[in-house]
């Protein structure tokens, strides 16, 4: 330690910075003939050497080696690269005066005037940063150091909730030295996500009208995997092992991505006037 006389000491300064770089596209059609789209991308590059430093409030986040915050400097913690919205809206030609005409009033208030909508969003994972949490081999006292790299691609070509990462790309730094691998080297799961919905509207008299909707969140039931487990210590030794391989826990994934479930269903009636 650079002060064995004292304990732990916390220093908080501003210090940080960072850059970010995107290309944005946004193409529109604007609403005729029964069809609307507008698509939106945006590639981004952001880096900085903080992000991860105490973003939850408390004092649990910190750089591996305090003395060198250029030595953080990596992907931002919320760097998406790429993300891909595509919302289209289209009225179904069913209806009085539409291609498939209907003369019936009763009829035409019931089957005509139906538009079909939805939401397409597919979206690049975030980095995370590889540790051996709870291990201080820097013997900083901090506990998230970060481990040594084998060489190994830490890509796999299957990732999977029950392995995301290679587990033999990572081992423990020796003692009294901080690990070899970068601040937030690892990308954690995308999101494939289809939102769709169907709307019609019911004139009562001017300007006053209810709209009954159908909604249909993450359609497909796709799973959107949330963050794996970024500690290669976690999870027990498997038979063999020796103590300095990445255990079974690391890479695993236990939960969904934030703000995206599975499948649900909304129905929702509202008027205006």
């Amino acid at each position: 330690l650079p002060f064995p006389a004292f304990n732990f000491i916390q220093s908080v300064e501003d210090m940080g910075n960072g850059e970010y770089n995107s290309l944005a596209v946004r193409v529109s059609k604007r609403f005729s003939a029964g069809f609307s789209l507008t698509t939106a991308y945006t590639h981004a590059v952001s880096i900085d050497d903080t992000s991860n430093i105490r973003i939850q409030g408390y004092d649990t986040l910190f750089p591996q080696n305090s003395y060198c915050i250029r030595c953080e400097r990596g992907f931002s913690s919320f760097d998406t690269r790429n993300r891909l919205v595509v919302s289209p809206l289209y009225e179904l030609p069913v209806g009085k005066g539409k291609a498939l005409n209907i003369n019936n009033s009763v009829a035409n208030a019931v089957i005509g005037g139906w538009q079909v909508g939805g939401i397409f969003t597919l979206q690049g994972g975030l980095p995370q940063n590889i540790t051996i949490g709870g291990v201080d081999n820097s013997v900083t006292q901090s506990g998230y150091d970060r481990p040594n790299s084998t060489g190994t691609n830490s890509s796999i070509s299957n990732p999977n909730p029950n392995g995301w990462y290679n587990r033999a790309a990572f081992v423990e730094a020796p003692l009294g030295q901080f690990g070899n691998v970068g601040r937030d080297t690892a990308t954690s799961p995308g999101i494939f996500a289809i939102n769709g919905e169907v709307h019609k509207n019911f004139r009562v008299k001017e300007n006053h009208q209810f709209q009954f909707r159908a909604e249909a969140f993450n359609l497909l039931n796709h799973p959107n995997w949330g963050a794996p487990n970024a500690n290669i210590l976690a999870g027990a030794v498997s038979p063999g092992q020796p103590a300095t391989y990445p255990h079974q826990g690391f890479g695993t994934i236990s939960t969904l991505a934030a703000g995206i479930p599975m499948r649900q269903l909304q129905l929702g009636l509202k008027y205006t006037f």
